[in-house]
């Protein structure tokens, strides 16, 4: 199995535990406590990368800096990922455990790209515009893209709307192009 798939499996039934006790969104967040504390202390992350340092100090370690502050099923998965040395790879972890979240909540999180600052009526608008489209419901992160002329962009469940000059732009471009490749051949 690659790690990519072990990271999956491992964290979905890390999540399957939090559902049982009805803690997902602790779990969630303790998770990212964890890759947040692992992330700014680089003496911690060194130490818990160190191939000399056993595995039974490195689990003391953790317990010293985390039992007081997280759930003790998530410090016992922390253990799980850094005995199977896949420790490094919290961040994909945290990652795959809020997808799975979202997904129990039926919740999409999506990007805007703007060139400006949208209020937070228009970001709900457009929330409730796709909330719509999609049957669940959508939560948007504004990203500030000075490259965009005017419009959005949005880039939600895989896919990508445009509703740019640019692509605008774009589209009459290739009506042009397209026109003067019919008109050469009607010309043959």
């Amino acid at each position: 199995m690659n790690k990519d798939a072990l990271l999956i499996k491992i964290t979905e039934g890390f999540f399957k535990n939090a559902e049982q006790n009805k803690l997902e969104v602790v779990y969630g967040e303790n998770l990212k406590f964890i890759a947040w504390s692992i992330s700014k202390n680089d003496n911690l992350k060194n130490f818990l990368d160190n191939p000399f340092i056993s595995l039974s100090e490195k689990n003391e370690a953790l317990d010293n800096i985390f039992s007081d502050v997280i759930n003790s099923d998530v410090l016992r998965f922390a253990k799980i990922l850094l005995e199977q040395n896949l420790l490094n790879s919290i961040w994909q972890v945290r990652q795959i455990y809020h997808d799975l979240l979202n997904d129990s909540k039926d919740i999409l999180e999506g990007k805007i790209y703007t060139p400006f600052e949208l209020s937070e009526d228009q970001i709900s608008k457009l929330e409730d515009i796709f909330s719509q489209k999609t049957r669940k419901t959508s939560i948007f992160h504004q990203i500030i893209h000075k490259d965009l002329i005017a419009g959005i962009k949005v880039v939600i469940n895989g896919y990508q709307y445009e509703y740019t000059i640019k692509d605008e732009l774009n589209k009459r471009k290739n009506k042009i192009i397209q026109a003067i490749k019919e008109e050469e051949n009607y010309g043959k």
